[in-house]
């Protein structure tokens, strides 16, 4: 049992912060007294908090924006249900409008260069380059993946675009595994 400095009552151990600085290892103040405290300041120092908050991460964007990329990536489940939870509780006006908002924005300049973008990259000339090799024999498709040895959907991934026939036939989820890890490694370095 110890005593409140501040509501001045017997409370048990487990009712006080721990604190190493102090004697015992525990705060003076209760639990209790400390969150009325810190309720208090907040409200009384709201607007000084807020610009500390927005200040510190102005500083620090890059670095919040990375972890959330990062967190984004290796927890795609959360990530989808999070959308899904998001989309569902929209009403239909709301899905129209947002709906709108991407028609409108696929007609900008911004929206039409990231378009236009995919399709004169290095990415979409190798795929479109790799495809009339198939198609007109000069490259054999593989029927089993070189890494696990599935022989479900097997197609052809590029470690190089600027190599557009040498690839690597692996089936869709080794595919989808090598691009996470490229792009995690890209973002969480």
């Amino acid at each position: 049992m110890k005593k409140c400095t501040k509501c001045l009552e017997e409370k048990a151990l487990s009712e006080f912060w721990k604190h190493k600085n102090n004697k015992d290892g525990l705060r003076p103040h209760c639990k209790n007294c400390l969150k009325q405290a810190n309720k208090e300041y907040y409200l009384n120092n709201i607007d000084k908090l807020k610009e500390a908050n927005k200040k510190h991460y102005e500083q620090n964007r890059e670095k919040y924006l990375t972890r959330s990329k990062c967190w984004r990536l290796e927890n795609p489940l959360k990530v989808k249900e999070q959308n899904y939870r998001y989309y569902n509780q929209m009403n239909q006006e709301q899905k129209e409008k947002a709906l709108e908002r991407k028609r409108i924005y696929d007609k900008t300049d911004k929206g039409k260069l990231k378009s236009k973008t995919y399709r004169q990259g290095k990415k979409w000339i190798a795929r479109y380059t790799f495809r009339n090799a198939i198609r007109d024999g000069k490259i054999k498709k593989e029927t089993i993946c070189q890494l696990c040895l599935s022989d479900k959907w097997v197609e052809g991934h590029h470690a190089d675009y600027d190599k557009p026939l040498i690839v690597v036939w692996v089936c869709r989820k080794c595919h989808a595994a090598i691009h996470k890890k490229i792009k995690k490694e890209a973002i969480c370095k």
